[in-house]
């Protein structure tokens, strides 16, 4: 079990902000050359850096928070987190069968380089997974744990219109099960995206 969050920047990159920024500069001159023309000109070593300065919170939305927003909706999950079905401090476990979810998510970089004047890279990262089979540990309208039989997607990386990467995912590798920190992840009340 473990309490590290999966991240869209860990399926993707493992999670590594220098593996990230060059994979983005890369994509970014390899697939845009227009968006380049209108990045300063500058040296792509100090715009790789100043990328990986900003990665980490660019690409920071939690697969959990991902699943949760996607799983709320369904009447057995609302039945689980609502006290009249449930008691207060009792654990329900809500078994899903096998499931797509789809996910569009429009992370930006802002770089800032000392001297010149700041730009945003803006981008949207389009998710497909499908899951086989997953329990859902709920208590006091909150998912405590979700505890996953397999997961496989694909991930769309785009800029300003203009395919960047395809990425196969495969089986993701994330623990089998995802624990949430404290209390968990409240399911009575809209999320946030990033």
């Amino acid at each position: 079990m473990s309490d590290i969050p999966v991240t869209l920047g860990t399926l993707l990159w493992s999670d590594s902000p220098r593996t990230c920024a060059s994979a983005l500069i890369d994509a970014v001159k390899r697939n845009a050359p227009h968006n380049v023309a209108k990045l300063p000109l500058m040296q792509w070593k100090e715009i790789a850096q100043a990328t990986e300065d900003q990665v980490s919170a660019g690409f920071d939305t939690s697969l959990g928070s991902i699943l949760v927003r996607s799983w709320c909706d369904l009447k057995e999950v609302r039945e689980a987190a609502d006290p009249t079905h449930t008691p207060p401090g009792t654990t329900r476990c809500v078994q899903l069968v096998d499931h797509s979810i789809e996910s569009v998510h429009h992370p930006k970089l802002e770089i800032t380089i000392e001297g010149l004047a700041s730009f945003e890279i803006l981008f949207e990262l389009k998710l497909a997974l499908d899951i086989r089979g997953a329990i859902l540990s709920i208590r006091d309208a909150r998912l405590r744990e979700i505890s996953l039989v397999e997961c496989r997607g694909d991930a769309t990386l785009s800029s300003y219109g203009q395919t960047l990467q395809h990425y196969e995912l495969g089986t993701v590798r994330f623990p089998a099960q995802i624990r949430f920190a404290g209390e968990g992840v409240p399911l009575t009340s809209p999320l946030t995206s990033h």
